[in-house]
Formats: structure tokens, C-alpha cells, sequence
């Protein structure tokens, strides 16, 4: 058997005869040939040429189980059968059919025979049942030797063939795979060249249009051109700003940068270019150019040398910085320094600088020394020791604590200090001090500081007179504190001595009683006015004015007063009356009430002053008590500006109240406004609201009639009355009470709510019915009166609206709170006014709506 081809066979079949034959067909040699091979050789020498047959290795399994066992043992050791002739009948275990299907299940390559007589399958269900054709031959029993012999041979020389088939299919995909590997490794190193040049490439663009970005939109213009100046290869379109001159005009004719150096610098610049082109590498050179316009313009040229790999001088490049403004600057600078020291030297005020860690004055201004009466010699002799040994020893301490802790101080914040110097005749200055850190130590820490001395000793003395005058300010605020308290306390019994004095009979001897109480407490009253008044010891000329015409004159001023994007409307009454008064003080009043709504409209709104009649009795709805019945000219000044918070509001007449920052305001102005109107008989009111403004009203007794309080039965008979049904709003308790009590009193059908919802619900819940008026403050919580007014009209179309309001009409329109042409009642108002108006509404609803 050849060596190098696999003659394995394996027999399995359940007859052991079977074996012996296929054994002596397929492996015929026995020992005893062998035996007389050998013999034969040593009688006659060589063996004589023999034709070599066919051998086989025949082993035996007797069950299919065996068999299987047997292949997969062979498999691992690496010495496969070739061939396998199999009974198909093998009881009683598995069938040749059965059996093949296993073995081809661990081995495909094997090359099968069925060996069978007689078979329980058809060849056509062998043929079905076993897929694997190829591999698979039928050999009928009883077979001829020659016929078994030349099957064994075929089919181990075809399991050979395959097998080497597939080794050289193998051999061939592996050098297909190899030289794919191969042209793989050269096509991705081709990739990779391919795209490391095209990165090149990119890089390349990129850092040229970079180059580009850079030299095309930085200010300084950038050159490169020849070592003989003859050729210009690039210039920066900085050239044109700075020079004034086209880029092309330079590249044409590139000699011509000579010419537009100031002939005063042309020699010192073509200098330093010479030898730039020589052994100089580089140079740093300042000079002027001239620009088409005629300005002339400061330049910094830094230029450097490029040369080759082999040394050669190739190009010169460099870079243009326009300096104009930094000379200019530093020009100013020391403009600046001339500038402070002059300051510094004729200032009224004492200017040092004191280093903190010698304690020495390392400066100080002529006024140092001209401030405390000494002499330039005397202060240069005591030199830096000046200032600090004519310090108070009281305050010296104090001061020095206070430079101490400037080494905590990382910022340039100033420093307020007081302290005492003695001048030259021994009398000692107080002075205030403003300093602040001026040199720093590389570190951080401060090294000196500058300050700014002024002599206050007279403002010390003045501050113990204002001090004085705050105490008395402090008394009269107290004052007019109780006298407050008590002037309410008599509103009170002047009120409750007028509704029982209404409820009494005509007879009743106790109305004589009722009448002397509420004279005595009118006279209190008085007397209340006259303590409020304490403390205001301003001397008045008053006379009679128009204040429509104090208006017209003080239009253009007021207008100048305000900021340019706040308007001014001065609205005059008609047919007002004349009052008494200083005109002086008058103007103050409204000066400073402009003044303050200016400050209240920062960013611009709208400045309304107005006049107009009044009239004010003791039932006035209104209620303002201090003010005595009577008639009165009003002054109403209206912003749209920021408004007062109530705390603010409680405070606005305080003396010293300011919500300004320190230093800029002084918290007089309208203290001052309150006391020049009280003494003048007349009454400043308060009403304002965070966000839409203020009010101030001004209330003057007109000259015409002498001002009483006359004691007498309410006539409220002689009012006009009716029974139509009211709706009343109101959100101020006792203004609501009073109103109310009127309004039945003069026969009306009265429906009161604090708020517009409250009105609403109480519409909804009580089935009020038809409202045939509804008399409504402008501004409430929750709900305005506009936005209940159109509520009510959306359900009853018919009924007539009364609004009132503490703002004048025209106050209320402009803030957009109202429409024009609304029927307003400005508070305060009488009982008679409210009556009056009511029927004029009611009756002209009647005329226009008949039933």
C-alpha cells in the first residue's frame, strides 16, 4: 500500500465470516509468502521484481455502535477511514441504514458500500434516507472478490482524490487569501498616502487661508518683500488704513514707500534698512509717514531677515504698527501728570501721599503747609515727618489702626477719616479725609496711599447748631404727633355732636348743650392747628393771587425742570377764585413738588397740574378734618411716576425722611411744602399707589368769605331725594358707612359692597333686581371701578355710572384708568354736591330711556 494514501477500511457486520473473506480479499499476503520472500533472497541475492498488489487495513466491528466507536477514535487520531462496507441487516442493533447516517454525521468524507442479500428498505428509501449519494455504493451478497477488491480500490483512491482536492483547495484559498491579505496591506497604505497628502493639501489651504484671515483683518499691516526693496511679494490691506494708499499703487511701484516717509525721518529710516540688508537681522524703528490727505501719522516698523538652507538672504518680512494714538497718549499722559500736579499744587484742599510702611509723607501740597500757617522752609525742614507729627495724639492712634488694616484691602475703595492737625499758632483744624490705596507692592500688598485733607473745623461747629435744631425739630414733630391724636378725637366728637344735634327735636333743650360742645371742640380744633404749626418760624407776605396766573408764569420753568422725555400739563380752572398767600412760598411749593415727581419718573412720564373750586363742609364724604368748612381754591400736582408704599406714604411729611441715597436729598422738601401750606391756612393731602403715581393736593381758603364752622341741624330735606335703587363701592370703611347713611336718609334703596367682587356676588346671591345707578371708587382692591362698571353695564345696559376718586379727572383719564368723558365726583365732596348729581344722572337716564 502506498504510503501516502489512506487504504483504511473498516468492516462492520454482525457475521463474522463476512470479515475473514473481505480480510482475505482485500489483505491477501500472509506471514508464510513473507517467509519465502526472504528465503529467496538470501539463496539467490536480489529478490526478483515483483508486481506490487494493493493492500488494504481491514479492521472489524460486529455493530453499528462499535463501528461509530471506532470512527470517532480514528478521527482523533488523525487516521481516518477511508471506506466502510456495512451490513444492512445487523440485529439487534442499529441497521446498515441507521448506521451510516451516524457515522456521516461525525465523519462526511467516508466512502460507504451496503453489503446485503436482501434488504428491509427499497435502494430508492436507502437513497431517500440517506442524502449523502456521493459517498454511498451498493454491493449485493453474495460478491465476487474482484468486484469487492476493485470497490476498495476505487473508493479509497476517490476518498484520496478528495482529500487531496481539498488540501489544494485549502493551499489555494490560502494563497488567494494570502496575496488578498498583500493587496489589501498595499491598498490601504495607498488610502493612507492618498489621504495624508490630501491632509497635506487641506493643511496647506487651511494655513494659507488662516495666514490670510490673520494678515487681512489684524490692524497692523505685514510685509514680506526682497532684500533690494525692488519687489514687493505681499502687503497686508492694513497698508490702506494706515497709509491712506492703495495696496496695488505699493506692488507697482514698490520705491515709492520711500517717499511717503517724513523728510525729516527719510535718512534715519533708509539707514536702517541698509543694514537690515546686511549683517543686521533685524531692526525696530519708530518714524512718521505722510498720508495723501496731508495727516501725518506715527509708524513702529519691526522688520527681520529670512534666509535659506544655505544662508542666503532671500526676503525681508516685518510688521506695521500704527503708534499715532499711543504717542498721542503717552503725550497726554504726561499732560495729565503737568495737569494733577498743578491741581495737586493749587488745590484749597491738603494733597499727601503717605507711605505706609515708613509712616512718612512721601508728598504733600503747598496748601499743606499755606493751611496751617507755615512757611516752605519750615516744611522742608520737618520733611516727611510733616503731616504725622502735627497729628492730634488723641487721633494719631486711631489712624494709624486705620492704615493697618489697608493691607486687608485688595480694591480702591475710599476711606472717610476725621481727624485734628495743629497749624502753626497751635490752634488745632479738623479736617476730613478721603483716601484710597495708590502703589501696590508686586504681591498685592498696599505701599502707599493718596489722600485728600479738607479743613471742616467750621462745619464741626455748625453741625452743633443743626443739632440743636434737629432737637427742636424732634419736639415740634412730637407736638404735632399728639396734636394729631387729638385733632382726631375731636373729628370724632365734632361728627357725633353734628348727627345728634340732626336727631333731636327742634325744642329739645339739649340741643343749646349739644351746640356749645361742638363750639368748644371747634376751638380745640384750633388750638390743635396752632400746636401742628409749632416750630415753622418763617416770616409771610401774603397777598391775594390768582394761582392760574403763578401757573402761566411758572410753565416755562416747570418744563425746563422736568427731563427731556417727561411732559408738563398745566390744566387751569375756570373762574377760579382768588386766595391769600405768599407768592414766594407758593412757587417753593410747587417747585418742590415738580422736583419730586421729577425724581419719580427716572425714565420719563407726565407732570399734570391743575386748579379748580371746591367746596367742604363738615359731612363731606371725604372727610379731611383738619380743614375748616368752607370754600377753597385747589392745587393738584399729578405724576405717573413710580408712587409710595404705604410705609412711605405714613413718612412723606417727615422732616429728614428721604428714600434717596445719602447725599442726594436732603428730606426737607415736602416737610417744607406741608409747613409753608399750613400756614397759610391751607391743607396738603397725600394720595399715590406703587406703580401708577401720585397725587398732592392743595387745598387754599378762598379770600371771598370768612372761613367758619357754623352750628347748625343738617338740611338735608332741602337735598333733591328719590327712590331709585344704588349700587355703593367702596373700600374705605367709614367713607362707606357715611355714604350710605346719606343715601337712605334721602330716600334711595342702598346696596353696599367693600370691593367689585363682593358688588358682583352680591348681585348674584341677593337678586338685587335693576340697579339703577352704581356709585363706585375708581381704584380698589381686587376689581378698579372702570372694570365693575363695564361688568354692570354688560348685564343691565341702562344703568348710570357715578364714579369717585382722591385723583382730579383729568389725573384719572390720563393714567388710563378712565375714558374720557366719564361722570366723575371728585373726593372730597359735600352731601349736596353727592345729591345733586345723583338726580341730574338719574333724571337725565329717565329723559333719555322713558317707560
Amino acid at each position: 500500500m502506498c504510503a501516502d494514501k489512506n487504504r483504511r477500511v473498516l468492516v462492520i457486520d454482525d457475521n463474522r465470516s463476512i470479515h475473514d473473506d473481505f480480510r482475505k480479499i482485500l489483505s491477501p499476503v500472509t506471514d508464510t509468502e513473507e517467509a519465502l520472500d526472504v528465503t529467496e533472497t538470501e539463496l539467490f541475492g536480489q529478490p526478483t521484481e515483483t508486481v506490487l498488489q494493493t493492500r488494504f487495513e481491514v479492521d472489524s466491528a460486529y455493530q453499528g455502535e462499535e463501528g461509530l466507536l471506532l470512527i470517532k477514535k480514528a478521527l482523533e487520531a488523525g487516521r481516518p477511514y477511508a471506506l466502510a462496507f456495512i451490513d444492512v441487516r445487523m440485529p439487534p442493533g442499529w441497521d446498515g441504514v441507521e448506521t451510516t447516517r451516524k457515522i456521516w454525521e461525525f465523519d462526511p468524507n467516508l466512502q460507504v458500500v451496503l453489503c446485503t442479500a436482501y434488504s428491509d428498505y427499497s435502494w430508492d428509501e436507502v437513497f431517500e434516507n440517506l442524502a449523502h449519494r456521493d459517498g454511498l455504493l451498493i454491493l449485493k451478497k453474495p460478491f465476487d472478490s474482484v468486484e469487492a477488491f476493485q470497490l476498495a480500490s476505487a473508493l479509497t483512491e476517490k476518498w484520496w482524490l478528495h482529500q487531496e482536492t481539498q488540501r489544494k483547495m485549502e493551499e489555494l484559498e490560502d494563497r488567494v487569501a494570502e496575496r488578498t491579505g498583500e493587496l489589501q496591506h498595499t491598498n490601504h497604505a495607498l488610502q493612507t498616502e492618498v489621504a495624508e497628502h490630501q491632509r497635506a493639501i487641506g493643511m496647506l489651504r487651511e494655513s494659507n487661508e488662516k495666514f490670510h484671515q490673520l494678515a487681512d483683518n489684524i490692524t497692523d499691516a505685514f510685509w514680506i518683500r526682497s532684500p533690494d526693496l525692488s519687489v514687493v511679494h505681499y502687503i497686508s490691506p492694513a497698508f490702506e488704513r494706515i497709509w491712506g494708499r492703495s495696496v496695488e499703487s505699493l506692488y507697482a511701484h514698490p520705491h515709492q514707500w520711500i517717499d511717503f516717509i517724513h523728510p525729516e525721518d527719510r535718512e534715519r529710516v533708509e539707514g536702517a534698512f541698509a543694514a537690515l540688508t546686511g549683517d543686521t537681522p533685524s531692526l525696530d524703528i519708530e518714524y512718521r509717514i505722510m498720508r495723501p490727505d496731508g495727516e501725518v501719522r506715527w509708524v513702529r516698523v519691526r522688520g527681520f531677515q529670512v534666509r535659506d538652507a544655505a544662508g542666503k538672504l532671500i526676503r525681508h518680512t516685518g510688521i506695521v504698527t500704527d503708534v499715532t494714538e499711543r504717542r498721542q497718549a503717552v503725550e497726554k499722559l504726561r499732560e495729565s501728570k503737568r495737569f494733577a500736579e498743578s491741581i495737586a499744587e493749587n488745590s484749597t484742599s491738603i494733597i499727601y501721599l503717605y507711605d505706609l510702611e515708613t509712616r512718612r509723607s512721601v508728598y504733600s501740597n503747598r496748601n499743606a503747609a499755606e493751611a496751617l500757617g507755615y512757611s516752605h522752609a519750615e516744611v522742608v525742614a520737618m520733611g516727611e515727618n510733616f503731616l504725622p507729627a502735627k497729628m492730634h495724639p488723641e487721633d494719631l492712634p486711631r489712624i494709624l489702626q486705620q492704615h493697618a488694616e489697608y493691607a486687608h484691602v485688595t480694591d480702591n475703595r475710599v476711606f472717610d477719616l476725621e481727624f485734628r492737625l495743629k497749624d502753626a499758632g497751635g490752634n488745632w483744624h479738623w479736617m476730613w479725609s478721603r483716601e484710597t490705596v495708590f502703589n501696590r507692592r508686586p504681591n498685592g500688598a498696599a505701599w502707599q496711599i493718596l489722600g485728600s485733607a479738607q479743613d471742616i473745623t467750621e462745619r464741626k461747629r455748625m453741625e452743633v447748631g443743626l443739632f440743636q435744631s434737629q432737637k427742636m425739630e424732634t419736639v415740634g414733630k412730637l407736638a404735632g404727633g399728639v396734636a394729631h391724636e387729638f385733632n382726631s378725637i375731636l373729628t370724632a366728637i365734632i361728627g357725633q355732636s353734628e348727627l345728634l344735634i340732626g336727631k333731636l327735636p327742634a325744642d329739645s333743650p339739649l340741643v343749646k348743650n349739644v351746640a356749645a360742645i361742638s363750639r368748644a371742640a371747634v376751638r380745640a380744633a384750633t388750638l390743635t392747628r396752632q400746636l401742628l404749626a409749632y416750630g415753622r418760624k418763617q416770616t409771610l407776605l401774603p397777598e391775594v393771587l390768582d394761582l392760574n396766573t403763578v401757573l402761566a408764569d411758572m410753565e416755562e420753568t416747570l418744563r425746563h425742570l422736568m427731563t427731556r422725555n417727561a411732559d408738563v400739563s398745566i390744566v387751569p380752572g375756570s373762574g377760579l377764585k382768588q386766595v391769600k398767600a405768599d407768592a414766594r412760598q407758593i412757587e417753593q411749593v410747587i417747585m418742590n413738588l415738580a422736583l419730586n415727581a421729577r425724581d419719580a419718573m427716572p425714565n420719563g412720564g407726565k407732570l399734570m397740574v391743575e386748579t379748580a373750586n371746591v367746596s367742604i363742609d363738615e359731612e363731606s364724604v371725604g372727610g379731611y378734618p383738619e380743614l375748616k368748612p368752607g370754600d377753597y381754591v385747589m392745587l393738584a400736582v399729578t405724576d405717573t411716576g413710580t408712587g409710595m408704599s404705604e410705609a412711605t406714604k405714613a413718612r412723606a411729611f417727615e422732616p429728614f425722611f428721604t428714600t434717596k441715597g445719602v447725599g442726594e436729598g436732603s428730606g426737607l422738601g415736602l416737610s417744607t411744602c406741608y409747613g409753608i401750606i399750613k400756614q397759610s391756612g391751607g391743607h396738603i393731602s397725600l394720595y399715590t399707589e406703587l406703580g401708577r403715581g401720585t397725587t398732592f393736593k392743595i387745598y387754599l381758603p378762598q379770600v371771598e368769605q370768612e372761613v367758619m364752622i357754623p352750628v347748625q341741624r343738617p338740611a338735608s330735606s332741602a337735598l333733591p331725594r328719590g327712590t331709585e335703587t344704588i349700587l355703593l363701592v367702596e373700600d374705605d370703611a367709614d367713607l362707606r358707612e357715611m355714604a350710605a347713611t346719606l343715601l337712605r336718609q334721602l330716600g334711595y334703596t342702598v346696596w353696599v359692597a367693600a370691593d367689585g367682587i363682593e358688588a358682583l356676588n352680591l348681585k348674584q346671591q341677593r337678586d338685587t333686581g335693576y340697579i339703577d345707578l352704581l356709585l363706585t371708587d375708581v381704584v380698589m382692591p381686587h376689581m378698579s371701578g372702570k372694570e365693575l362698571a363695564d361688568r354692570v353695564r354688560a348685564l343691565n345696559p341702562h344703568t348710570q355710572i357715578l364714579f369717585t376718586s382722591a385723583y382730579t379727572e383729568n389725573a384719572i383719564v390720563h393714567q388710563g384708568v378712565m375714558e374720557k368723558g366719564v361722570v366723575m365726583l371728585q373726593k372730597p365732596f359735600t352731601p349736596s354736591a353727592l345729591a345733586h348729581k345723583l338726580r341730574e344722572l338719574l333724571d337725565q337716564a329717565v329723559a333719555n330711556h322713558p317707560s
